[in-house]
């Protein structure tokens, strides 16, 4: 009898856990629910959307340095930018963006052109963090309120980050289903700071969004033109999903010229690669596929140049060719004279870069009144 009565109460032990696990549960969905819903009625209510058009760069170095980008984005919009689309979890050492400074404490900050993981969101960065890092945001020139939905995830469900933002109103970032990259949807004024609760909580990346438009990239030091297919399959619906795009940039080659094994099949391929995962996410999207800049280190570079000019054929694509560009405004040497060249005589310097972003708005403009 004492062993019946041992097992039933271990049975009601068991049930009742299942139980109290179960209303959790319940009671993070609920909450999680109420919040975004609270969140999506103010931002309906203020006409805030990610209806502005987009332009999306991919590229290396030459990107990451943000400047190019900056340039392209205010001869190509002017004053019409009102949002920053899809921003990478952190910036990497040497990655600065055009529109957030990032500012973070205790994050290991996983970058897909070097580190190893399995389920890297659009872009390729996660920021891992430890217990209490903190993670701040904020915009260099935009203001308001936003739209801002967080991706994250953790191994457990539960609130795993606090989140405060201009106007100290505090959120908390809940984990709805376990090691699965979620969205969680807010309204708030930059800057922000997040910080977490739980050793591993990660972050992936922001959705941002106001009124008008938008450039946004996904760009790293060092990286190839295959560096997406690092990138999780789900992210190309996931990430992109409710942004507008009207152009994707390339701008990839020189890392690729630079490898001994480099080939301009091999490059053609990986490029067509690229282009065929983003037609999958806006089909009426133009494409523009960007020389590098021509430094006389990238003995391969004409072969880049025609495995562009094949493709830009091939695709239906704008190309521009910044080589070109260089060569009718003073050359290589003359662009170094005139302080347009790092000192690596590899990379340009910021004015240099602020050059080449501006050409390629020009010339896409040019190109699409055609």
């Amino acid at each position: 009898m004492n062993k019946i009565l041992a097992s039933f109460y271990a049975f009601l032990g068991i049930f009742a856990a299942l139980l109290l696990a179960a209303c959790a549960q319940k009671i993070i969905t609920e909450n999680k629910s109420s919040d975004e819903m609270l969140a999506k009625k103010e931002l309906k209510r203020l006409n805030i959307s990610q209806n502005g058009r987009g332009v999306k760069f991919f590229g290396d170095s030459h990107v990451a340095s943000g400047a190019m980008v900056a340039a392209f984005r205010d001869e190509y919009f002017a004053a019409s930018v009102g949002s920053a689309g899809f921003v990478p979890a952190a910036v990497s050492k040497y990655h600065a963006h055009s529109e957030l400074s990032f500012e973070s404490r205790g994050f290991e900050i996983l970058n897909s052109r070097r580190d190893k993981y399995d389920d890297y969101a659009l872009c390729g960065v996660v920021a891992k963090a430890d217990e209490n890092a903190t993670m701040s945001l904020k915009l260099k020139k935009l203001k308001g309120l936003f739209g801002v939905e967080i991706l994250h995830k953790f191994s457990q469900s539960g609130e795993i980050f606090t989140l405060k933002d201009a106007n100290a109103k505090e959120y908390k970032i809940t984990q709805k289903s376990p090691d699965i990259w979620e969205y969680s949807t807010f309204a708030l004024s930059f800057p922000l700071e997040i910080k977490a609760l739980k050793n591993g909580a990660e972050l992936g990346g922001y959705k941002i969004y106001q009124k008008g438009d938008f450039v946004d990239f996904c760009a790293a030091n060092g990286a190839y033109s295959s560096i997406s297919t690092k990138w999780s399959d789900e992210a190309w619906s996931r990430d992109f999903a409710g942004f507008d795009y009207e152009l994707f940039i390339l701008a990839y080659g020189t890392n690729d010229a630079l490898d001994k094994d480099f080939s301009e099949s091999g490059f053609y391929n990986s490029m067509k690669s690229l282009i065929t995962k983003l037609k999958s996410t806006s089909k009426n999207a133009k494409l523009v596929l960007v020389a590098p800049p021509p430094s006389p280190k990238i003995k391969k570079m004409p072969l880049v140049i025609s495995a562009l000019k094949r493709l830009a054929r091939d695709e239906n694509a704008i190309f521009v060719d910044t080589r070109a560009f260089v060569e009718s405004s003073g050359g290589w040497k003359g662009w170094r004279k005139n302080k347009l060249v790092s000192r690596d005589n590899l990379h340009l310097s910021h004015d240099g870069y602020k050059k080449i972003g501006a050409f390629i708005a020009k010339s896409v403009k040019n190109e699409m009144k055609n």
